[in-house]
């Protein structure tokens, strides 16, 4: 019986863990991949990107934590960390765009450089 119990919880607990990535892991992993990988800074402080836009069609979707651009030789693009794995995917099809774990990559489809980064960095395809 107590057996039976373990293994019921260990599948349970599987089937509902969300698998997430915390930023630093994130910038690390894009770092070892290529090494102009950097966070741009904003002008002043509030000035950068946020979950909100001017209009619906800008605002990032339900469980957008935080925005930060970034650049890869040059070319930059927007990182946006969700609550969760189910909400980054949900986000990156609507954008058409790339997600890994919990984080949504915006403005990289259409730019083979930035395409060929997530591959080699992530491992990723679009969400489309």
């Amino acid at each position: 019986m107590r057996g039976i119990l373990l293994l019921f919880l260990l599948i349970f607990a599987s089937c509902s863990e969300d698998e997430t990535i915390d930023r630093l892991s994130l910038l690390s992993l894009a770092k070892q991949t290529d090494s102009s990988f950097s966070v741009v800074l904003a002008e002043k402080i509030g000035a950068g990107p946020t979950c909100s836009g001017d209009s619906p069609s800008l605002a990032y979707g339900a469980g957008c934590k935080k925005v930060f651009r970034v650049k890869v030789k040059e070319l930059e693009f927007a990182v946006i960390e969700f609550e969760s794995t189910e909400l980054a995917i949900k986000e990156a099809k609507r954008l058409r765009q790339y997600c890994f774990k919990n984080w949504v990559f915006d403005e990289v489809r259409t730019e083979p450089p930035l395409e060929q980064f997530m591959k080699d960095a992530f491992g990723l395809e679009t969400h489309l």
